[in-house]
This record gives C-alpha cells, sequence and structure tokens, in this order.
C-alpha cells in the first residue's frame, strides 16, 4: 500500500490533489493499492473518510483531516488509518504553503519523524515547490527557514526516491543536499478524448486562434508575442481571436485591461467553465496557445501540459531571467515557441508533428508507468 501525503483534496480546487488523483487511478492498473491522506485540508471542515472508486476493481482510500485540527490529532489519525490500511511507503507531495500558511511547516517535522517510527515506514518525496525565489530581506530570510525544513524533512524521512517535474529544482535540490533527484514530467490536468478525424487545428474559417488557459496573468512579454501574431494575421489576411479557456470573468476582464493595444484582445472568446470533455474541444480548435507560466517552471504547469497534450504549439514568452532556459524534462523542445517572431503561422504542420512527441511522453499513463519503475527499483 502506497499512501500519498497532501495538504488538500479538494477536487477542482486542488492541483496538488488533482494530481494524486489521477496518478493514483493509473498505479491501480499496476497491481498497486492507493490510499490518500490529507492533514491539511482546507475544503473540509471536520474529518471525512470515504472510499473512491475507479473502476469495478480499483478505488482510493481517503482520509480528509482539517487544516485547523491540531497536529497531535492529525498524528493519532494518520497512524490510525495507515495501520488499517497496511501502509509500507509513504508518498509525501510536498508544498510548502499546503501544511502552513506562510510556508514554514515545522510541525510537518515532528509528524513526520512520529509517523516514520511508528510504522518503519519507507518514503517518497515529490517536491512541487521548494521555497520562495522573491527578493528583499524579509523573503530572504523565509526563504532560508525553508531550506532548512527541507533539509529536516529529507534527514526524517531518508527518502530513496526523489522526484520533481522541473530541471531547476532537481539543480536546487542537488545544491542544497546532495541528492539525486529523479525527473517526473506533469501530465495533462486535460487530456485529450476522442475527437473527429478532421485537423481541426488547420485552419477552416477566417479566424486564427490563440487559445489561453487557466492562468491569465499580464507580462510585456505576452502582449509583445500577441502582436507578433496579430501582425502576421494580418499580412496573411487572416482575422485574430484570443480564446479563454475556462476561468472567471472577472480574471479575464482585469486581463485585457492591461493590455496597452487594445485591438490584441478585442475580438475575443470566453468558453467559461466547461467539463473536461468540453474543454478538450475548445483545446482541439485553438490554432496555437499561449501561457504566462515562465519559461523555466513550464514542467510544473499542467495547464502547459494540457497545450501539449492535445498537439498545440505554444508561445512561452515570459523570461524573469535572460538565462532562463525550458523548463521541462522533454526529449525535444520543438513545439514550445519562445520567440514567435520567426514564426511561419501558415506552416504549422512541422511544430504539431514535434508536440505530437512531446504528448506522448506526458500521457499519464506513460507517467505512472515511470513512477511505478521507479518505485520497484528502490523499494
Amino acid at each position: 500500500m502506497i499512501t500519498f501525503i497532501c495538504g488538500s483534496f479538494e477536487e477542482g480546487k486542488d492541483g496538488v490533489g488533482d494530481y494524486i488523483r489521477k496518478l493514483a487511478k493509473e498505479l491501480t492498473k499496476f497491481g498497486r493499492e492507493i490510499s490518500v491522506l490529507a492533514i491539511s485540508d482546507k475544503f473540509v471542515d471536520e474529518c471525512y473518510g470515504k472510499e473512491l472508486k475507479f473502476d469495478q476493481t480499483n478505488s482510493l482510500k481517503v482520509l480528509r483531516i482539517p487544516f485547523l485540527v491540531n497536529w497531535d490529532e492529525k498524528e493519532k489519525l494518520s497512524k490510525q488509518f495507515m495501520a488499517e490500511n497496511d501502509t509500507k511507503i509513504c508518498s509525501i507531495q510536498y508544498v510548502p504553503h499546503a501544511f502552513h500558511n506562510k510556508g514554514l511547516p515545522f510541525n510537518l517535522l515532528k509528524y513526520l519523524a512520529n509517523v516514520s517510527n511508528f510504522r518503519n515506514l519507507k518514503f517518497h518525496i515529490m517536491f512541487h515547490e521548494l521555497w520562495i525565489q522573491e527578493s528583499g530581506i524579509k523573503n530572504y530570510i523565509y526563504r532560508e527557514i525553508q531550506k532548512r525544513i527541507l533539509l529536516r524533512i529529507l534527514v526524517i524521512t531518508n527518502a530513496s526516491l526523489i522526484h520533481t517535474h522541473v530541471p531547476v529544482y532537481a539543480r536546487r535540490l542537488r545544491n542544497l543536499a546532495a541528492i539525486e533527484v529523479k525527473k517526473l514530467p506533469l501530465f495533462a490536468n486535460i487530456e485529450p478524448f476522442v475527437l473527429p478525424e478532421k485537423d481541426s487545428k488547420e485552419r477552416t474559417d477566417p479566424y486564427f486562434i490563440v487559445g489561453i488557459f487557466s492562468q491569465f496573468k499580464y507580462y510585456d512579454a505576452i502582449e509583445g508575442s500577441l502582436d507578433d501574431i496579430y501582425n502576421k494575421c494580418k499580412e496573411l489576411g487572416w482575422e485574430f481571436s484570443l480564446k479563454f479557456l475556462g476561468g472567471k470573468s472577472e480574471n479575464i476582464e482585469k486581463f485585457r485591461s492591461q493590455f496597452k493595444n487594445q485591438n490584441l484582445v478585442a475580438n475575443y472568446i470566453k468558453t467559461g467553465f466547461l467539463n473536461d470533455i468540453e474543454l478538450s474541444r475548445e483545446f482541439d480548435k485553438c490554432n496555437i496557445g499561449i501561457t504566462s507560466v515562465p519559461l523555466h517552471l513550464l514542467g510544473k504547469s499542467g495547464s502547459f501540459s494540457a497545450f501539449m497534450a492535445h498537439g498545440i504549439p505554444i508561445l512561452a514568452p515570459v523570461k524573469l531571467r535572460e538565462n532562463d532556459e525550458i523548463g521541462a524534462f522533454f526529449k525535444s523542445f520543438e513545439g514550445i515557441i519562445v520567440n514567435p517572431s520567426k514564426l511561419e503561422l501558415d506552416n504549422l504542420s512541422f511544430l504539431r508533428e514535434a508536440v505530437g512527441l512531446i504528448a506522448k511522453e506526458i500521457r499519464s499513463s506513460h507517467i505512472a508507468e515511470i513512477f511505478n519503475q521507479d518505485l520497484e527499483n528502490l523499494y
């Protein structure tokens, strides 16, 4: 039995929880028994246990413990849950702020030490986040404390298997603790469903559609890239359109209001909330995508991976530092467009083929296979 330990587990409202839910479903296909302990759940007011059925034979046992429950009680409930489920391996899904509002989870250290001694567990850690990177004296102090907490977690758990989604996190962990960190790409939060055979990403109408999904954060680089695409469309006699996939109207309007050139956001489509099948179909109607996720963190973005999974080339123009590189564990980066100035809008077939290869790398079934093999090699 593998028990995933996370903060919250509210479907559609907690990214790590959704990640665990999908990964767990795939792992059960390898014969793994899975359970989940959400030990600081911000979406429940009382302890809540249930069993999620994946199919007739596979299920997921879940215990959600409210955020405000004291840590002694969290420990007691966790030990009982692990004993009942005969937990052998604990997988810590680490995000500092998931366990403490200010990202300083000191109580997690005692919790892990006591749980570890209780069951003689083997530990795996997935580092979704490490520590804050913002500048300033206060943030420097926070960052150094977060590093020390992370080091203590490594010592307490003696984890033999450590994963992360992006190269920059792997480098930082190696520099901090001289440990081996294995790569585990992130699958898409919206994976493609079976669609008509027609390649809807070829233009069949006067519009060239640029999709943007989930994260509507303005950067000058976003406006500059869209300006390039807009002008190329004008040269080709095409209508430029921006499609907002999902997202709240107020967030979209705030994003649009920040543009200096309002022509770029004048012709737009808002899909509103859609289920996964409907959203997948809307993805498939986009010619290219654009993301405001910084370049060095692309590999930890489910919205970025969603474009890749649907075979859609994506603009990723946001660089926080000049020497930032594409932050993903892919064999090839073709189809990820950092500089749109040389992009040929009427000849995207090569980029689509390249993205198609990436799509195979980030299927949830493939990611689960990697994870399962890494576990078998060590445990």
